[in-house]
């Protein structure tokens, strides 16, 4: 897999979760997408 390419991705998250996160403007795709960098880099320590 080419690793900058983008990959659709499907996950199950609280509904309420969600949209407070949409309401305050949060782009779901790139929250996700640093929270598992983040915790890649903490778990391979």
């Amino acid at each position: 897999m080419n690793p900058s390419k983008k990959v659709k991705l499907t996950l199950l998250v609280d509904g309420e979760v969600v949209q407070k996160a949409k309401d305050i403007g949060l782009n779901l795709s790139k929250t996700c997408e640093i929270a598992f960098k983040e915790a890649i880099k903490r778990l391979e320590k």
